[in-house]
């Protein structure tokens, strides 16, 4: 479709015949209104804003979405759940010096199939209505990166972040159970020393060539609400097995789970140095966990316990400590006797069990 140059506080427009749209607007007006866009079948549309922030009432299609301001914001114009912007491949640039997107009236709320960024340092703040697959993002340096999805999220490409951003991938936002976070081969997720968070139903993390890195700092791997949650070869429906945690890089610690989960099991994990932080709100099952760095072990609503009867350590640590201090709760109280450790130290903090 032929170029058109406008300059409008406000723009809707609507069809069915499926044609493209492209639209370039000075921003002379002030900052506009994409209220109410729908290309029909198949239309792609691109709209690009020279100066001023860009809201969004919605934009929709079939086809693929191209947003850009140059020197601008791109936010949501109302603060609600509903999709701003629904297309196949959808492609969001605000890359100004100090720019991004969602930086006022919520997150942008999408729903798209594929979603590609190029920020400033303002970041992204992104909540998908669906599922999404995320691509490679360019993030300017201290720009945070805030992506939720109700229904999965893949992530496709490299969101490598620089200076004091930070980056938090949330696949199933609603807690129902019904989106993992799948990170595929070869993707890196890095920080410069800051934190990372993935949370999902389950984690499918490629085991080739994959790197989630945070440097110094912590790495966060959460389950959806009251989901299990399995280490190693211990079951549960969050999962993490031993390679997928040998991709995981920081001398931080590594937090597996949270106080809201269900039981946690974990078996054949072995660490290297990584310090571990393994989190339930039930009970615990230990097999085996090697690691030279340190331990800590919480469960407000349960027990600790060996998985079997015998005196093979259960977990190998420099510093072990164990939580689980809930009324009538404690560590080793089953039939499966005492909890077998090798530690240089151990910390108790437990119930009345």
């Amino acid at each position: 479709a032929q170029g058109i140059n406008i300059n409008v506080g406000t723009f809707a427009s609507g069809g069915s015949g499926g044609s493209n749209v492209t639209l370039t607007d000075s921003g002379v007006n002030g900052g506009p209104t994409l209220d109410g866009v729908s290309m029909g079948a198949g239309g792609n549309f691109n709209y690009t804003l020279a100066a001023n922030d860009l809201a969004i009432n919605y934009v929709t299609t079939t086809g693929n979405v191209n947003l850009t301001a140059s020197a601008g914001n791109i936010n949501d114009n109302v603060n609600d759940s509903t999709a701003d912007v629904t297309g196949n491949a959808v492609t969001l640039t605000a890359n100004g010096v100090g720019k991004g997107i969602g930086a006022s009236g919520g997150s942008l709320d999408t729903n798209a199939g594929s979603l590609t960024l190029n920020v400033g340092s303002l970041g992204a703040s992104i909540a998908e209505t669906g599922d999404l697959t995320l691509n490679a993002s360019t993030v300017a340096s201290d720009g945070n990166l805030n992506i939720t999805a109700a229904s999965g999220l893949t992530v496709a490409g490299n969101q490598a972040l620089t200076g004091s951003s930070t980056i938090t991938l949330d696949a199933d936002a609603d807690d129902n159970a019904s989106g993992d976070m799948t990170v595929n081969s070869g993707v890196i997720i890095s920080t410069q020393d800051q934190a990372i968070s993935l949370a999902g139903n389950n984690l499918v993390l490629s085991t080739t060539g994959t790197d989630i890195n945070a440097g110094t700092a912590g790495v966060t791997l959460t389950p959806s609400g009251s989901q299990t949650v399995g280490l190693g070869g211990g079951a549960g429906t969050f999962s993490v097995s031993d390679a997928e945690l040998d991709r995981v890089t920081t001398s931080g610690t590594i937090t597996i789970g949270s106080t809201a989960a269900g039981n946690l099991a974990f078996s054949g994990v072995t660490a290297g140095a990584n310090n571990l932080a393994l989190l339930s709100g039930g009970d615990v099952t230990a097999g085996d966990l090697t690691t030279t760095g340190n331990v800590s072990v919480t469960t407000p609503g349960g027990n600790i316990n060996d998985d079997v009867f015998d005196g093979t350590a259960d977990i190998t640590a420099n510093a072990i400590t164990l939580t689980a201090n809930g009324s009538g709760k404690g560590v080793g109280t089953d039939a499966n006797g005492a909890l077998d450790t090798d530690a240089g130290s151990i910390t108790l903090n437990v119930g009345s069990g």
